[in-house]
């Protein structure tokens, strides 16, 4: 990892001047990929928990110490009522497509990947294409609370986005290859429809 790379730089230098803008480096490098949800505060920290048990001979402990003997519970809300709006926003009404839903919303909470959802949703004949952006995004918002979803604003524009014609003008940028993957991913993983039989 890029922390150990810096941290032995450190170490190989007797300049103090170096060593602290090394420091400064690594600080940056650590608040940018938290800052940029490449890894979280808390995954960070354990692994240099982890790392300190390895130089202390404490694998065992480090390894006991993140288990944790009561079961997990599912993150989705069980508000019968918010999931009943967005049960009834669906066509097929099935509340299995509502937990894939929440367990993929667990990870992808991103202005464009609620607008792939919707546009997954949209393609796929799940949701009504005359469903405002703003309403879907509430109803997502209010069924799975814990779930730091980005503001409708955000995810209006990058669904207008999606739904413009690229600059050649030859197809839409929802057709462009990542855009296109990550839709088509949605279709296959979470709503679990081919995505070659529909539009």
């Amino acid at each position: 990892m890029m922390i150990d790379n810096i941290e032995e730089a450190a170490e190989s230098i007797d300049n103090k001047q170096y060593q602290w803008q090394l420091a400064k480096f690594m600080k940056t490098f650590l608040a940018r990929e938290v800052e940029d949800k490449r890894r979280s505060r808390k995954d960070l920290k354990e692994y240099l928990d982890y790392r300190m048990s390895v130089d202390n001979g404490n694998l065992a402990d480090w390894a006991l110490e993140g288990i944790d003997e009561s079961k997990p519970t599912a993150k989705i809300t069980e508000n019968a009522e918010l999931s009943h709006d967005l049960l009834s926003l669906l066509a097929s009404h099935g509340s299995e497509i509502v937990k894939r839903i929440g367990k993929w919303i667990e990870t992808h909470i991103r202005g464009v990947d609620i607008a792939h959802l919707y546009v997954a949703l949209v393609e796929s004949g799940e949701l009504d294409p005359s469903t405002p952006v703003k309403r879907f995004v509430e109803i997502l918002s209010a069924t799975f609370p814990e779930c730091k979803i980005v503001g409708e604003r955000q995810v209006q524009k990058s669904v207008n986005t999606l739904q413009d014609l690229s600059p050649n003008r030859k197809r839409f940028i929802k057709d462009e290859p990542e855009h296109r993957f990550a839709i088509d991913s949605i279709k296959t993983d979470v709503l679990r429809i081919d995505p070659d039989g529909v539009d």
